[in-house]
């Protein structure tokens, strides 16, 4: 019980605390309670296993999924009361307890499979999953945040294929046409932001060729990326991004961003990594297996096209 109670404490202080003591109000306050709670669920769990006190309940994964998708849902609300309630600043504020759209898109996304979990129960669980997650797919839809919407439908797509009685065929195809659909609409809708991730992204690849084994090492993107930036101008001094070049401190890729630091050696262990969870999954499968999954599906997803990671 007192595990459940750190885990479901660390949660939401990673979600909601912030505070103006701090030079960052944001996010440096949300890492200190992150890094508070795993030192104490550690200190904890250690003595557990010394001296056995803490006993976990039986239905103690349904109260950490119901707690998660209580917190998702919380967040998700609480950004639309926010932006929506007289008086709030519309889509623009669309941040909930975050400092963007971005870190609040990334974290309903995250929370996402839990409400689809619930949903997959009967009674009060199933009405709980279903509003949770519409509040989720509404809030992410309104943030106008393309990884977000992407992630949600990654999700989505793979929650659904073994529980949509269709032939294997028909719902490749059916998926393979909504992603190109929504893709299309996704750049159109935000062409320009869009060109000039391009533009950073064909840079970032030219500082990883440059180091492609040992990287760049922490903070080596942010001191050369411009120098690399200013050196693609000289080259094509006509080039359609120009009108987009601005200073950048991130890739807008966590894989570029882990590449350009740590070079194809930091790529390989993120592939390792992601690989050792599939594995796991298919040995042994379980419905707790599939949402944690499912939890890594959305990270990685969001990672292709923003800093989730952050």
């Amino acid at each position: 019980m007192m595990r459940w109670l750190l885990f479901f404490l660390t949660a939401a202080g990673t979600l909601f605390f912030n505070s103006s003591r701090f030079v960052d109000p944001w996010l440096v306050p949300k890492w200190g309670i992150l890094v508070t709670g795993m030192v104490v669920w550690g200190l904890v769990t250690a003595v557990h296993w010394v001296y056995p006190f803490d006993r976990c309940p039986v239905r103690f994964r349904s109260w950490v999924e119901g707690g998660l998708v209580a917190l998702v849902g919380v967040e998700a609300c609480y950004g639309l009361f926010r932006a929506f309630a007289p008086g709030g600043g519309g889509v623009a504020s669309l941040t909930g307890t975050l400092d963007n759209a971005t870190g609040f898109a990334a974290c309903l996304c995250v929370g996402f499979p839990f409400c689809l979990r619930l949903m997959g129960g009967t009674g009060w669980r199933r009405y709980a999953g279903v509003a949770a997650a519409t509040v989720v797919l509404v809030a992410v839809a309104l943030s106008a945040s393309r990884a977000g919407i992407l992630s949600l439908l990654a999700v989505s797509a793979v929650w659904a294929w073994k529980r949509l009685r269709f032939s294997p065929r028909v719902k490749g195809t059916t998926l393979a046409v909504l992603l190109l659909l929504l893709a299309g609409l996704l750049y159109g809708v935000k062409k320009d932001s869009a060109d000039g991730r391009l533009l950073i992204w064909r840079c970032s690849l030219e500082m990883m060729k440059d180091r492609l084994l040992q990287g760049w090492g922490l903070g080596g993107f942010e001191a050369h990326y411009m120098d690399y930036q200013a050196a693609y101008f000289e080259r094509h001094p006509g080039s359609r991004y120009a009108p987009l070049a601005d200073t950048v401190q991130y890739p807008f890729s966590e894989y570029l961003n882990i590449g350009v630091a740590f070079g194809v050696v930091g790529w390989l262990a993120v592939v390792a990594w992601l690989v050792c969870l599939g594995r796991a999954y298919v040995r042994w499968p379980t419905v707790e297996k599939e949402s944690g999954l499912l939890v890594w599906l959305a990270v990685v997803v969001f990672a292709a096209f923003s800093y989730p990671l952050m």
